[in-house]
């Protein structure tokens, strides 16, 4: 179970997020279905409510994931499977309501 947690958190949140990007530059909407998978569904609303109060562009999202994956690029598995694309987010939030 949590082998497929770590991979649920790594391997979702970038794809949540490209589709987010195009779904906007293409002005279209996006439905996700999560199955009744309370994780999914509260690590998406996690996300989403980060992205809703900093107010993140395209661009913006753009560049943390780009910077992200810059960041955990001289990282262990280990290290990477504990700093999440999500936990990314809460803390870059974090430091921006300091």
């Amino acid at each position: 179970m949590v082998s497929l947690l770590i991979h649920h958190l790594i391997f979702l949140l970038p794809k949540v997020l490209i589709q987010l990007i195009a779904a906007s530059e293409a002005d279209r909407d996006i439905v996700y279905y999560t199955f009744n998978d309370q994780q999914t569904v509260d690590t998406l609303m996690t996300l989403w409510n980060i992205i809703e109060k900093e107010k993140l562009t395209v661009g913006d999202i753009y560049t943390l994931i780009v910077n992200y994956y810059s960041e955990i690029s001289n990282l262990s598995s280990s290290e990477i499977k504990e700093f999440t694309l999500l936990e990314y987010f809460k803390t870059i939030h974090a430091n921006k309501s300091t």
